[in-house]
């Protein structure tokens, strides 16, 4: 039918409210008979499918209405599923992370960090002692 750029272009037109009857009825067209919907406009199918189904039998003034609001649905639904997204990609990189505060600043560069840990760990160990726990217990004055 149409290409998927075309596609995107009218449903941004469409979300905006300046699409024309034709858009609107070449998008229904599409989510409505398309079998192969990409993932990210799988609300948008869902919606349009929801017009077919509210057209069919009933009048344009309630149509006009109930667009909007599945369109408002559909736009909160889009936001959840990103916002979702974008915070378990922010998880998934704050576990593999690696961070130390040096002087009071954050510093995430792995190499930096480990070099500073190597020189805390020299300065620790400096006086010849093989155990840290030692050390530690004595600067914290545990017997």
């Amino acid at each position: 039918m149409t290409d998927k750029k075309q596609i995107q272009e009218w449903l941004n037109r469409f979300m905006a409210g300046t699409a024309t009857e034709m858009e609107e009825q070449q998008l229904a067209d599409y989510f409505c008979s398309a079998t192969d919907v990409p993932e990210e406009w799988l609300p948008y199918a869902i919606m349009f499918r929801g017009f077919r189904q509210q057209t069919l039998g009933k009048g344009t003034a309630k149509t006009v209405t109930m667009r909007r609001w599945i369109a408002a649905a559909a736009a909160v639904v889009l936001l959840i599923v990103s916002g979702t997204m974008v915070w378990q990609q922010q998880m998934s990189q704050s576990e593999d992370e690696c961070v130390a505060y040096i002087y009071g600043e954050r510093i995430t560069d792995r190499d930096i960090v480990i070099c500073e840990m190597q020189k805390t760990m020299t300065v620790v160990t400096y006086d010849g002692s093989d155990v840290v726990e030692e050390q530690l217990k004595g600067m914290f004055g545990i017997e």
